[in-house]
């Protein structure tokens, strides 16, 4: 059969209609009758692009360049001591702008470093990295290590237009914006933006910061290694910053330094040689929330509050944190490290909160202060507020917004006013304790009426007839509450707002404030201490000296404003008195220094707070101390510590603040060796003499017995026989039936005549109080024998004779020494008021009598004088 070789022909079939869904595809089987076609695919491609080409070219067109966010133009404002090294800085975000010009040869080092470690093609590409954008996504999809692929133009539009970009609509956008501002910005312009925007931890942004940060240098001082170190924790600052994990971050940090030092010596940075050199730079050691800690944030919030003054500089916080300044203070950098070691010396630690917690657990927080003031210009060189001001529990600053009762430290102030009023110096008040002064008074909470009260003196002390110098240097409540009687408590005011303190004037002022019953900060105290010490001219306090810009040009300096408030005259009188107060009274532990110091000590109403002011002609220092229960809200007594604990003193003024004024004192003039030794205004007063008594060689020689005194009682006689200068001595005898105890049974000698001072026996009957012997006070001054026959148990009754012994020894006394007389009756003494003249040849001086006229006593005039403070009546105020 033959065969054709025709070619086989299908038979024709009609096409069947098509569908949306064409799959499988027909004429084809398996597994390919489900692949697209060709044209499918590249229609697929061509539509796909045109709508990405249409995508881009709208969001080009709609998508422009933002402005620069708004805190990426805030500076740092920072802040100097005064002798120019940085005390701190007040910022949002810290960062100063530089400029290639100001950081110098150092931009070529940088800005190449940045280059060859973030992105070699910055110069070259189009402002996005496709190539690196491809590789890193491959990349993050095989699982390896995150790449971002981000160019520094990239990271620029980040930091400097629109923050952080998430997703993947924030990246398209980036890179968009990328491409315009690589076409619209010169490269350099990117640069410089770039590193004065970027973040490199430790709060800092920007090269200048970050170099301040880590180095403690400026940027233009950075050597290569240290910028290879500061490039190469760009990508992850918080994390490599040394903050989070030191041993962690150390090895991480080594590595990028190390990454940043192979790509700068391969780019052509640092030669080869530099490379083989390099050596890992340690940075500065940090701990979070180091910008305030210590004394550093006390600090900067008072440079804050005197800037914001609208009388002054009128810098709100929000142009400090944005607009950025350089604030030169008046503080002394050495001065406040003495400062802050006495101020931080009590023992006093952070209360433990679980303790706080507790029910009926009361915490007492001890504080303490120091402000030095210079009183020529009113510039503060030093201010202690608290040991840490990081520390939230001590965040409120002890020498500026606390307050406690000024206690004695107001004295002065009432001194002023009497001085002012023509009162002398030398004028005598009784300084008996205790006394019921006219007018002195409380309230009665129950009745609600005042109730006039005795005051008392520091240990129930008395003093006699005292001038006003003694009574400053003793701090002598009695006296000061007569004194405020006698000038008027507005006086006393009114001085202490002259002086610098801003006390209320509504309403009458209180007797009382004579004992420092305001309340006053310590910085307000120091003031009106720096006016005493300028001799009565009164100046403002300040921290801040002048502030510039941060490109120097000036914006403020604060004014010098003097105003003279106290009569020279009136000041040297005053501060006269506070150098008694140094040289004999409760602040004699100032005499350490060895300088000329006035002062006064304070101790309020139950030792709630303890102060000592004190001066030089250069410094006014306070030194004040409080103790505060925050459980209770109110002020509590002091509690003593250490030496002071162990030998039972209680906190006064005079203990610490007078022994840490003293200390830190001493170290201000270590520090400030070149100040001469400078003397305070010469001052003298004449005493005021009390007229003159009638004297022992006014009385007569005799005197005679009285009779009919059987059957009296035995208190009554021997008043009677002690008024007529007689010593009437009790001798016991058996009780009488029907008389009572204590009864005069017989007078022996009545009737005769008998010298004056003569001992005369008196029979009592039974359960005489025939009380005490009387002490032999002849020789002695004044004020020692007063004391002596107190605590003895006597009143004492003064006159005055004239006599060649010195002015104010004892000469006579009645009773006689060693008499009996009972407990609470009267002992006359008749003190020399020197009127007669010196002791002729031979004669002896001293207190005893028993050295040459020549030499100077060294014996004792009575008891060591305590720190003065309430005592007796109801004390408010005390030395």
């Amino acid at each position: 059969m033959a065969t054709s070789n025709a070619p086989h022909i299908p038979p024709f079939r009609p096409r069947a209609r098509t569908h949306f869904w064409n799959y499988p595809r027909p004429y084809r089987t398996g597994w390919k009758a489900w692949l697209p076609s060709w044209r499918f695919v590249v229609g697929v491609m061509l539509a796909g692009a045109s709508t990405l080409g249409g995508v881009v070219m709208a969001a080009w067109i709609n998508l422009p360049v933002p402005a620069a966010m708004a805190e990426v133009g805030n500076q740092s404002t920072i802040v100097y001591w005064s002798d120019g090294s940085k005390l701190g800085e007040i910022a949002a975000e810290k960062r100063q702008i530089v400029t290639p010009d100001e950081i110098g040869e150092n931009w070529d080092l940088i800005t190449g470093t940045l280059i060859a470690s973030e992105d070699q093609t910055f110069r070259t590409n189009l402002g996005v990295d496709f190539v690196g954008i491809a590789r890193s996504a491959v990349n993050n999809l095989r699982g390896g290590a995150q790449q971002g692929g981000s160019t520094l133009t990239q990271q620029y539009v980040e930091t400097y237009l629109t923050g952080l970009n998430t997703g993947y609509d924030g990246k398209f956008r980036e890179v968009i914006l990328a491409l315009k501002v690589a076409q619209e910005e010169d490269k350099d312009v990117i640069l410089e933006r770039y590193l004065n925007t970027i973040y490199f931890g430790r709060g800092a942004y920007g090269i200048e910061a970050g170099a301040q940060a880590y180095f403690g240098k400026s940027a233009s001082k950075l050597d290569y290694n240290q910028v290879a170190f500061l490039v190469g924790i760009i990508p992850s600052p918080n994390q490599w910053d040394g903050t989070t994990d030191p041993e962690y971050s150390r090895s991480w940090v080594e590595g990028r330094w190390e990454r940043s030092i192979g790509f700068m010596a391969s780019e052509g940075v640092i030669t080869a040689d530099d490379a083989a050199a390099a050596k890992f730079p340690e940075p500065r050691k940090y701990t979070a929330g180091g910008a305030k800690s210590g004394q550093t944030g006390y600090l900067i919030e008072e440079v804050k509050r005197e800037l914001k003054d609208p009388d002054g500089a009128a810098l709100s916080e929000d142009d400090l944190l944005s607009d950025g300044y350089k604030i030169y203070t008046t503080l002394d950098k050495k001065m406040q490290a003495a400062a802050t070691e006495t101020g931080s010396s009590i023992p006093t630690t952070a209360p433990d909160a679980k303790v706080d917690k507790k029910p009926g657990k009361a915490s007492k927080w001890l504080r303490s202060s120091v402000v030095t003031i210079d009183p020529a210009n009113g510039a503060i060189r030093a201010l202690y507020g608290g040991p840490d001001y990081a520390n939230p529990f001590y965040q409120t600053n002890a020498a500026t917004q606390d307050t406690s009762q000024a206690a004695s430290t107001f004295k002065p102030f009432t001194l002023v006013a009497a001085l002012d009023q023509g009162i002398s110096m030398g004028q005598k008040y009784n300084g008996d304790s205790p006394q019921q002064i006219p007018g002195w008074s409380v309230l009665n909470k129950d009745t609600g009426q005042e109730e006039e009260i005795e005051l008392g003196n520091f240990d129930h002390e008395s003093f006699g007839q005292i001038d006003l110098a003694d009574a400053t240097k003793d701090s002598v409540n009695t006296v000061y509450a007569q004194l405020n009687v006698e000038v008027g408590p507005d006086a006393t005011r009114q001085a202490a707002i002259d002086a610098g303190i801003p006390l209320s004037t509504d309403g009458p002022a209180q007797l009382a404030n004579v004992l420092g019953t305001d309340n006053v900060t310590t910085l307000q105290l120091a003031r009106a201490y720096a006016t005493f010490a300028a001799q009565g001219v009164r100046t403002d306090p300040h921290l801040v000296k002048s502030v510039t810009t941060l490109d120097d040009e000036k914006r403020f300096a604060t004014p010098i404003e003097e105003e003279r408030v106290f009569d020279e005259e009136i000041m040297a009188g005053a501060t006269y008195a506070m150098q008694q107060v140094v040289e004999d009274g409760s602040g004699v532990a100032a005499q350490e220094l060895g300088r000329p110091v006035a002062g006064k000590t304070g101790s309020s109403n139950e030792n709630k707070s303890a102060w000592f002011a004190g001066y030089t002609p250069q410094y006014a220092t306070v030194v004040g101390l409080y103790q505060y229960d925050r459980n209770a809200n109110t002020y509590r007594q002091i509690q003593s510590w250490g030496d002071y604990e162990a030998m039972g003193w209680p906190i006064t003024g005079g203990t610490w603040p007078a022994s840490a004024w003293t200390e830190y004192m001493q170290k201000v003039y270590q520090i400030h060796s070149e100040l001469p030794i400078a003397e305070f205004p010469e001052y003298e007063y004449e005493p005021v003499m009390p007229s003159p008594s009638p004297t022992p060689t006014d009385q007569p020689e005799t005197v005679q017995i009285p009779g009919g005194l059987s059957g009296r009682p035995w208190p009554d006689v021997q008043a009677e026989l002690v008024a007529l200068g007689l010593n009437p001595q009790p001798r016991e005898v058996e009780g009488r039936e029907g008389w009572d105890p204590n009864t005069v049974v017989r007078v022996h000698g009545e009737g005769q005549e008998v010298e004056v001072s003569s001992t005369v026996e008196v029979e009592i009957t039974g359960a005489a109080e025939v009380g005490a012997a009387v002490p032999e006070v002849r020789g002695l001054d004044q004020r020692a024998a007063e004391n002596e026959l107190r605590r003895a148990g006597f009143g004492v009754d003064i006159q005055t004779q004239a006599s060649e012994q010195p002015e104010g020894t004892v000469v006579e006394q009645n009773p006689g020494p060693g008499s009996q007389a009972g407990e609470g009756s009267t002992v006359t003494i008749w003190v020399s008021d020197g009127s007669l003249g010196e002791p002729s040849d031979g004669a002896t001086c001293g207190v005893f009598g028993n050295q040459p006229c020549d030499e100077p006593s060294n014996e004792p005039t009575g008891e060591p004088s305590n720190e003065p403070g309430p005592g007796g009546g109801n004390g408010n105020g005390g030395g």
